[in-house]
């Protein structure tokens, strides 16, 4: 079964990333890695445009309560305060001190339900790549490492397990998800791709617990159930 698909920006992005809808705004956000940008596009009047653009190649972004923004670079974390959000040129402050490795980079982040931020790396063509664990007035933690390149995540509805894409062997991860502590345990493949179905990227989840992922190289959507089999 296929379904209609819209366009709602048909602008360049050198590398579109990372869709986020913001619920306060009614507004979607995304990030141009290459371009240094991230969009904004508004459903009220169909309108898109960017809503910043600086020196750090963005590879995931998360809002704050306070109308912030949390931005993973290819420099480290560093927070958009809510007073320069509307400032196109503005400019971030540190928030994390990540040590990167040579070449490494953020790619695809997500937040928890206690508003942890999860967010993977990747070094291009190398599996070096690695799942940090973020939390106000706390150092980072590593959660995984020896990541090929990380990207789409998410949680189930009962908050008891946490899914983990790593694109390059195809693969979706599932972990049991402590959501007390934000510690994740005891991993299981939930999907494995075959090599003519393209690489897993971005996921979401939907309100009957089942996993949507977008594969790259494949011009596929994909809805997978609970046991990891495709819908």
């Amino acid at each position: 079964m296929t379904s209609p698909v819209d366009c709602v920006f048909e602008g360049i992005c050198y590398l579109g990333e990372g869709p986020l809808w913001n619920a306060a705004e009614g507004r979607l956000y995304w990030t141009d890695v290459f371009g240094s940008r991230i969009w904004v596009h508004d459903p009220a009047d169909g309108g898109s445009r960017v809503f910043w653009e600086g020196e750090h190649q963005v590879g995931g972004f998360a809002f704050t309560r306070k109308g912030g923004m949390v931005l993973c670079t290819d420099r480290g974390v560093y927070m958009l305060s809510p007073g320069k959000a509307q400032e196109t040129r503005a400019e971030p402050q540190l928030l994390f001190d990540v040590r990167l490795q040579p070449g490494e980079a953020f790619n695809d982040i997500t937040v928890d339900p206690r508003g942890r931020i999860f967010a993977g790396t990747l070094i291009r063509g190398q599996s070096d790549g690695r799942l940090l664990r973020l939390e106000r007035d706390r150092e980072p933690v590593e959660v995984l490492s020896g990541v090929a390149c990380s990207n789409g995540m998410t949680f189930s509805l009962d908050e008891r397990t946490f899914f983990h894409t790593d694109s390059m062997p195809r693969r979706i991860t599932r972990y049991d998800y402590c959501a007390d502590t934000g510690e994740v345990c005891n991993p299981s493949v939930f999907f494995q791709g075959e090599p003519d179905g393209g690489l897993p990227d971005g996921l979401t989840l939907d309100s009957e617990d089942h996993l949507w992922s977008a594969f790259w190289g494949a011009s596929a959507v994909r809805r997978l159930d609970p046991s990891g089999g495709v819908v």
